[in-house]
Parts: C-alpha cells; structure tokens; sequence
C-alpha cells in the first residue's frame, strides 16, 4: 500500500501530478453517473493508493480522497502539551529548565509556553502522522509547508515535498499597518493623560481585578438592558463593590494584522466605573520614565541570557545522543527563545506593575486568563509584593491545550494562582487530576454571567416577538473553525435544511471572533437557496437564547448555555467527536449531515423527541454548579476570604 499525506494546500501541477499517480497505482472504473448526469462514477476496484488530506484544505481532484482522523489531532495535541509540560521539569544540574527561567517572581517558561504549543501543534501532528504512516505503507508520501522540520526517526520509505516557488511566484509579506499605529498611539496617550488627571481615590480598596476582555454584547444583570462589556467578569465589576478596583487594560495590537486597531468611546467614558477604573496603561507609561524600571530590565535580562546559555551548552554536550526525543525537546527550546522579544516587554510590563503594587497594597488580584502571559505579567507583579493572586475560569479546561496543565513541581514551586475560582465540580476535578492543582485551591462558584438567566427566562416571551412572530426560532451559533470543510458543510446543511421551511425563522448568531464573516455567511446562503439570513454580530447571545426552540452548534460553550436556558440543543458534528460531551451527557442531539439534521429537527417539530429534562439538571450541577442568580455573590465572598 502506497500513502500520500497532504498538509497544505497543492498547486496545480501537483494536483496534476497527484492525479496522475493515483490513475497509474489505482485499478478504477470509470463510466458515466446517472442518466442525465455529467459527472463520472469511480469505483475502486484494487485501491493501491490512500490520499489523506488534513482537514480544512481544499483540493480539485477527480477522485476521492480521505480525512485525517480527528484522533491523530487530538492524541499529537496532548502529546505536545505533555513533552512541554515535562520539559519544564527537566533538570541541569539540579534545577529545572522551568526553575532556571523563573526570574525573581516570574516563571518565564510558562509565559510562552501556550504560544509554543500553536507554534508547533501541526508540526506534531505532521511528525506523528508521518511516522504512524510511515510503518503501516511501502512508500508514504508527504506535502507539507515550507517551514516544516522533521524529527528524527529512520525510514527510508518517506518523501517530503515542500512548496516551491518559481520566479514569478509573489511570497507576501507582513506590512506594517500605519493606521494602526497612528490610532493606537492616540489609544494610548489619551488614556495616559485621563490615568494622570483623573487619580482614582485608592483609600478602602482592599481587592483588584483586571480587565483585558475584547468587548462583547451582554445584559446589566439590574436593568437586562443590553450593553457592551466584559462578558466574563461584568456582573462583578456592576456588583458596586466599593472594596474593588478595575485596572483596565487593551491588548496591544499587532501592527502588521490586517484588522486595524479601532479607537472606540468606550475606551475613555470608564462605563461607568471610572471613579474605581485605573488604566493600564498610565501604569505602563510611569514605568516607560522610571529608571529603576530600565536598570532592573537590564539586569534580568542577563539573567534569562544566563539562563537560555547553560540549556544551549547541555543540549550541545549531548548532542550526539541526538534521537527522537532530544530532537523534540530541542525544538521546544529552539521555539521558546524563538520569542525573545516578547519575553522583554512582559519582563518590563512586570516591573511597571511591581511598582504599582509597591505603592498600592491589596489583599487579592484577580483575573481571568490567568495562565495569558499579558496577564500573568500583572498577577506575578502582585504575587512579588505578597498580595494573593486569584484567576476565575473563562473557558473549558481540558488536557489538549495548555493553559491549566502543570506539573507537581510546578505545584511545588507555587507557579499556578493561588486560588481557583471554577464553575462546577467537573472542572475542580480536572484541575486537580490533569493539571496537578491542591484542591484547597479550587472554589466552585458557577458562571457569574449565568446570573442573568432566571430574569431573562421570565421575560422570554417578549425577546421572542422581537424576534419572530414564526411557530419555531432556531438559533445557528457559529464558530470561526479551523476546519474550512467542517465549517462550511456546518453553515451549508443548516442552510438548506431551514431554505423552505415558512415555520422556522432561522437566526445566526456570529462568534465574536466572525465579525468580518457576514458575506462569508451570506454567498454560503446563497448557494444553499437561502433568502434573506438573517445574521447578527452585535446582538445580545443570551436574548437569543432566551427566544429561541432549538440550538445548533458544533463544539462551542454556548451548548452549555443553551442547557442553562432549557433549550434543545443540537450538535453539528460531522466526525462523531463530541469534543465538550454534550451527547455523552445526554443534553445534546447529535448531527453528522443535512439528512440527519433534517429528521432531529422534524421529530422536535413534532413533538415526537424533547429534551432530557432530567439529564439537564444533572449536567448543570456538574458543569455550572446552579442557575440560581447567586454565581455573583458566591464569588465576591470567595475573593473576600482569601
């Protein structure tokens, strides 16, 4: 058996050449389809030849070819983050290359390790393939990007083929966005002027928070009227906490994205919190004229420069122990140090704040994406002068991301929060079993946004006639999914299936992260008989929510939150992968294509399949804890304990 992998996108000769091979391994019948049909029938008698193509890339081939098994994505992805998670652990001369990156407060190794791990999560994912391939057939061939590295492994059956360019091919480059500069520069001095002549009254705050959350549309939990906020940590910030201080923070921006950095008014009105709203970025600017700021900078960057030295001198003594495993750790080392640049500015971010912390004592800092180097950089500034560090869950937790992943010596070393806020036992329950946390750092606490769901419940009724005046509304969340193919099957089998169904009024509701994707949404309606889609961005998720029947996703937390409003749920899920367990909680029906969709959503019209009432309590104690409205007030008692 003769393999080909394919891991990029080909060009046409390839394709022509791939063809071609295919033909000449592959015994095919070839004859015409269905009376009044123009496409060719193929049918494999003596297959020589598989073509595996990793999802997400579109080919224009006459033939057939495979998927790349969601398992081998999956197992190389917790692979990666076990290899970076050990190599931290690993020691020269009895320290740690994670103890030996930590400089005074900051754990350094853990600040890049999520950008290492999508750096090279396809590189893994390529080797492993490669090399489970590479055993199973007489001759693999492989297509993969231009800046693909092979580990070292010994077969004499592989090819790889990288892309080449010929001399009329354009090889684009990033530019720099100059609006971007221009406007985050007036960003940023603005807010520096406003941090400067608007002092915030630090007597009696006892607590600190940080915001860095991309603005979302969401409910005043007291008014449910629709704002732009934090969508994670709002209800704590509009608690009136007056013990609390919000230090406001906007990411910096990359000045060679495509997207421009937009000023907005909500970047210097305070929403209403500026009496107890400090600016990052007035921090950032007093630490830009501090001299003790440079002087320490330079001197822990020696530190890290020392430090990076005596791992490159063990990796070039034992090099000639070189195997699979040395090549591997390597990688991870060569790709860390690769990041060299944004280690400076977060070891200069942690000393602008230290100074802030210096002056301004707390009993606790909390945030969200805790395990973020941006935000890390802030909570070691606090840790540095003994004020309690606390982060609060944001997302799913699972062991094929880094994030919450650590090791028991990580655990030793105090490098996780020192307290947990989570939503339910299930996630204290990974914490502690996959990513090495004391349990006595864990509370359970719930969603706090979740807060909003009993008000909004009683007032369903009038968010539905907003809507629609149709017999069913169903809601589409959409996802910015990696997989192409899955994402647009996704879009175009719901389509169809709602095209002519005058009962249905069918809303698609965009990820936050789609906001440019309308006409993307729109053509794939088209082509689908759709008229009219009716497609929102800047619209309130949970209002749909509350109006709607039905929900269909694929693997989004929002199938959590349609459990929490009662809501039939219903999992587009063409791999049969359940990646967040919805089928296997019984609150989720599944979905692989436009016919199975069809008949979940005719038996729901019909009354003939309702939603597991009990399976959905049971899935909210065990992934929320409780919809009771007091998730709020449960973590502010949390925060004051510690």
């Amino acid at each position: 058996m003769e393999v080909v992998l394919i891991f990029r996108q080909l060009s046409k000769k390839e394709e022509r050449e791939l063809s071609d091979l295919y033909y000449s391994r592959n015994v095919v019948d070839k004859h015409a389809g269905a009376p009044g049909s123009s496409e060719l029938y193929h049918k494999e008698i003596k297959p020589a030849l598989r073509v595996i193509v990793q999802q997400g890339i579109k080919l224009d081939l006459a033939f057939g070819t495979e998927e790349l098994n969601s398992d081998f994505i999956k197992d190389s992805a917790k692979e990666l983050v076990k290899e970076i998670r050990d190599l931290g652990d690993f020691e020269l001369e009895n320290r740690s290359i994670s103890e030996l990156l930590t400089i005074e407060r900051m754990p350094l190794w853990h600040y890049q390790r999520f950008r290492v791990f999508f750096l090279l999560k396809n590189e893994w994912l390529i080797n492993n393939c490669i090399n489970h391939f590479a055993q199973l057939s007489e001759c693999l061939t492989c297509y993969v990007p231009h800046n693909f590295q092979k580990h070292d492994y010994d077969y004499n059956n592989i090819r790889l083929v990288k892309p080449s360019y010929d001399s009329n091919s354009k090889i684009t480059s990033q530019s720099i966005k100059y609006r971007t500069i221009i406007n985050y520069s007036i960003f940023f001095t603005l807010r520096v002027i406003l941090g400067l002549l608007n002092p915030v009254n630090m007597r009696g705050r006892r607590y600190a928070a940080i915001d860095r959350s991309i603005r979302q549309q969401c409910k005043d939990i007291r008014t449910l009227k629709e704002k732009n906020d934090n969508f994670n940590l709002y209800p704590l910030f509009d608690s009136q906490t007056k013990e609390l201080l919000i230090i406001s923070e906007v990411e910096t921006p990359k000045f060679t994205s495509p997207d421009t950095f937009t000023l907005h008014k909500y970047y210097f009105s305070g929403e209403g919190r500026s009496d107890r709203t400090v600016y990052g970025e007035s921090i950032l600017f007093k630490g830009l004229i501090s001299l003790s700021v440079y002087k320490n900078r330079s001197v822990y960057l020696q530190k890290y420069e020392n430090a990076k030295l005596r791992i490159f001198q063990h990796f070039n003594t034992y090099q000639f122990l070189k195997d699979s495993s040395f090549t591997k750790r390597l990688r991870i080392i060569d790709t860390f140090f690769s990041l060299n640049k944004s280690t400076g500015f977060f070891i200069f971010k942690y000393l602008c704040y230290q100074k802030f912390f210096k002056k301004n004592k707390f009993n606790s800092v909390t945030a969200i994406d805790e395990n973020s180097p941006a935000t890390r950089a802030i909570l070691d500034a606090a840790r540095s002068k003994n004020i309690k560090i606390i982060g609060i869950q944001h997302g799913n937790i699972g062991d094929s991301q880094p994030a919450y992943m650590y090791s028991v010596k990580d655990a030793y070393n105090n490098v996780m929060t020192d307290q947990t806020i989570v939503w339910g036992e299930y996630w204290a329950k990974a914490l502690v079993e996959k990513g090495n946390y004391r349990s006595d750092t864990i509370k359970i606490a719930g969603q706090m946004r979740s807060d909003v769901i009993p008000a909004m419940i009683q007032r369903a009724a009038a968010y539905r006639s907003a809507v629609s005046d149709r017999e069913y509304i169903v809601l589409f969340a959409s996802q910015p999914i990696r997989d192409e193919i899955y994402r647009y099957r996704m879009a175009f089998d719901i389509f169809s299936c709602f095209a002519k169904n005058d009962n249905v009024k069918l809303v698609l509701k965009l990820h936050p992260a789609e906001k440019g994707s309308v006409e993307y949404y729109k053509k794939i309606a088209n082509e689908a008989g759709f008229v009219n889609p009716d497609i929102r961005y800047e619209y309130d998720l949970y209002e749909l929510l509350a109006a709607s029947d039905i929900v269909i996703t694929a693997f989004s937390t929002v199938g959590s939150e349609a459990v929490y409003f009662g809501k039939t749920l219903i999992i587009y899920d063409p791999y049969k992968e359940d990646l967040l367990n919805y089928v296997k909680e019984k609150v989720a029906i599944q979905v692989t294509d436009l016919a199975t969709l069809k008949t979940a959503v005719d038996h729901l019209t019909s009354g003939s399949l309702k939603a597991n009432a009990s399976a959905y309590s049971q899935f909210i104690r065990k992934y929320a804890y409780s919809i009771d409205g007091m998730a709020t007030e449960r973590t502010i008692e949390f925060i004051r304990q510690s």
